[in-house]
């Protein structure tokens, strides 16, 4: 496969990162908190959005993906990324992933990669039952770090689908156990 990010930005990736943009400017989106994941292609995708819009995503999550990683330079390093492959993936190498978590380590880049033994390409079947992926996830912003847990007024209990769930309003954010969840209203 031709990762090769010299090329120009395809149109589907293009249509897709501006619907984001879009999405963002009109919508009561948490500009600090767009997340970006993908599996296979989309995974590759993800590689590829978070290059060629650094500082966009406050985290990535490529599922069995590749990308051009001698391409990412300092620049492209700001964004986290938990990388998941099989070692046994038939579709898509599991060195692409290998060659990007290293080149990100390299760069000193907030990285978590793990490699399923003997899972094949549907490594999504795992990844997205990690317990510890969205607390992961949520807890990253652009703005850095985890919101504080904070107590006194700014207390709050928010009704949900599973019925009330107390936590805290920080800057106008709800957080549960230092976990940022969404915007207050």
């Amino acid at each position: 496969m031709d990762f090769n990010y010299q090329y120009e930005q395809t149109r589907p990736l293009s249509l897709a990162t501006e619907l984001v943009r879009e999405v963002m400017n009109k919508e009561a989106v948490d500009k600090d908190r767009v997340y970006i994941t993908g599996l296979s292609m989309g995974g590759m995708g993800t590689i590829e959005a978070v290059y060629r819009n650094p500082g966009l995503f406050a985290a990535a999550v490529p599922v069995c993906g590749g990308g051009d990683a001698a391409s990412y330079t300092k620049r492209h390093s700001r964004t986290p990324f938990w990388i998941f492959h099989g070692d046994e993936d038939g579709v898509v190498k599991v060195e692409y992933s290998r060659e990007l978590y290293a080149r990100l380590r390299q760069l000193e880049t907030d990285v978590t990669y793990t490699e399923y033994e003997g899972v094949n390409h549907n490594s999504w079947d795992y990844a997205y039952e990690e317990e510890k992926l969205l607390p992961w996830l949520f807890a990253k912003k652009n703005g850095g770090g985890r919101l504080p847990l904070i107590s006194g007024e700014n207390r709050a209990i928010v009704e949900t689908n599973y019925g009330k769930v107390r936590g805290y309003v920080h800057n106008g954010i709800y957080s549960y156990k230092g976990i940022p969840y969404a915007k207050a209203r």
